[in-house]
């Protein structure tokens, strides 16, 4: 930080004299320059605290989103017997999983292109209807990431 001060101190003595130069004036009392040079020193402490907390905000910010986030996927806490939710066939569930990540996928990709509602001749009730089972699949891979 000295070194930038030097240089701020450097800068500041060098412009001083083109500038008494240009407006033939003397140079300013010693105390001007004093109170420039003590404005200039509060600030860079300013700035380096500023930075500081910065630094310490970032840091605590992203271990409270992380823990918040941690806490919103976890709740409400899951309710009664968990028996029911599990697989009957763990190989058929995991089918089906791989379907509805490759289904939503796909949704997602049609939302995210230009055209998320294909142009295929469709009524304004079958854009409604592939709407409303765009949302119906978002619902469903929701309650299934809930249930986990």
């Amino acid at each position: 930080m000295s070194d930038r001060l030097d240089k701020l101190e450097r800068t500041l003595d060098r412009q001083m004299g083109l500038l008494a130069d240009h407006l033939r004036t003397p140079d300013p009392h010693g105390n001007c320059i004093e109170r420039v040079k003590a404005a200039v020193a509060q600030e860079a402490v300013r700035v380096e605290q500023q930075a500081r907390r910065l630094r310490l905000f970032r840091r605590w910010g992203a271990v409270a989103a992380a823990l918040l986030l941690a806490a919103s996927l976890g709740w409400p806490p899951p309710t009664g017997p968990t028996a029911d939710l599990a697989p009957a066939n763990p190989a058929e569930m995991l089918a089906e999983w791989a379907a509805a990540i490759e289904q939503s996928s796909e949704r997602v990709t049609m939302l995210l292109t230009d055209d998320w509602i294909p142009d295929r001749g469709l009524t304004p009730a079958d854009e409604e209807q592939e709407l409303e089972n765009l949302l119906e699949s978002l619902d469903q891979s929701r309650s299934l990431l809930a249930g986990a």
